[in-house]
């Protein structure tokens, strides 16, 4: 739990820090801001994580920051996303994961999909503190009032041992209807 907050308050330093200004307003930072919302259902890939849980609900909220940063010559949007995620178990108790993850955004010129990586921390009910990965692929669909995308959802879970070395944990993924919407 300590590492969550951690990574909370750096990630919220990030978001809201720039070296330029002098005098800072909460107001002025947050009215370009997106708060977005998604639910969907969340699935095990691999054959060992699909005979031991059955597909289930995958809800969070994400806060899109309207500052782009240069990355390899691509401007990524980002922001903080929140996530829970509760499958179904079959030989097992249902796995419940809840994370926390930067989120770096990019819509390539030439073609109509969004991309969406994240990086994070997630509470794992049979693991419990492990890191994350998180590739979204989002689609908009034409909507004037609030911004609706359809995702593909690609989820893997790592656990850190004690001694340090990384294993792989889980393989989820899943499909997400996204609404978004400026602040």
């Amino acid at each position: 739990m300590k590492l969550l907050k951690i990574f909370l308050t750096l990630s919220l330093c990030f978001l809201f820090c720039n070296p330029n200004e002098k005098k800072f307003n909460l107001n002025e930072k947050l009215k370009d801001f997106k708060i977005s919302g998604y639910v969907g259902q969340i699935s095990p890939i691999t054959s060992s994580d699909r005979s031991a849980f059955n597909p289930g609900l995958s809800i969070g909220i994400g806060l899109i920051s309207p500052v782009e940063i240069n990355l390899l010559k691509q401007n990524l949007k980002w922001g903080l996303g929140f996530g829970y995620s509760n499958l179904k178990g079959n030989t097992s108790s249902n796995k419940k994961v809840s994370t926390a993850s930067l989120n770096l955004i990019n819509n390539f010129n030439k073609i109509p999909l969004i991309f969406q990586l994240g990086i994070g921390v997630s509470d794992d009910s049979e693991f419990g503190i492990t890191g994350s990965g998180i590739i979204d692929i989002m689609h908009k669909i034409p909507n004037e009032k609030i911004d609706v995308h359809i995702g593909i959802r690609m989820h893997n879970i790592f656990n850190v041992t004690d001694s340090w070395s990384v294993e792989h944990a889980n393989t989820l993924y899943g499909l997400n209807l996204i609404l978004s919407h400026s602040i």
